[in-house]
C-alpha cells in the first residue's frame, strides 16, 4: 500500500537521512496552512500542532518498507508521532511527524523551513 508522507527535516532531498527515500515517488515541495510551530532541536527539526507558522517540506508516496523504516528512524509512536497534516493543497493527503513535548527551551523556526534554517 502506498502512503503519502510529508517530511521537513533530515529525510528531506539533499539532507542527511534522504537515502531513506531511495524507493519512493517525489511529489515536490509543499508548504503546510499556518498552524504550526517548527523548532530548531540541534542537528534535526520538529513540528507541533498549534502555531502560526506554514511549514515547508517535501512530499513522498512511499511504500510499507520505506514507511517502516522512516517510522522507525523518527521512533515513531514513543518520540515522534505521525499524523496526517493539512497542506494548502488540500488534494494531497499526506502524514507526517509531530512531537507533543514542552519546547520553551528550543529556538522556534518562524519561516518554517528547515532547508533554509540550516543553510542560509
Amino acid at each position: 500500500m502506498k502512503q503519502l508522507l510529508f517530511v521537513y527535516g533530515t529525510l528531506r532531498t539533499g539532507e542527511t537521512r534522504h537515502s531513506v527515500m531511495s524507493q519512493s515517488d517525489y511529489l515536490g515541495v509543499y508548504e503546510t496552512i499556518p498552524k504550526y510551530t517548527m523548532y530548531d532541536l540541534g542537528a534535526f527539526p520538529c513540528i507541533t500542532f498549534g502555531g502560526k507558522t506554514s511549514i515547508v517540506g517535501d512530499v513522498f508516496e512511499v511504500n510499507d518498507y520505506t514507511l517502516d523504516l522512516c517510522d522507525m528512524i523518527e521512533g515513531h509512536p514513543d518520540y515522534y508521532k505521525r499524523m496526517p497534516i493539512e497542506l494548502l493543497d488540500k488534494s494531497i493527503k499526506a502524514e507526517a511527524y509531530f512531537m507533543d513535548r514542552n519546547f520553551k527551551d528550543y529556538k522556534p523556526i518562524t519561516h518554517g523551513n528547515w532547508l533554509r534554517h540550516i543553510y542560509f
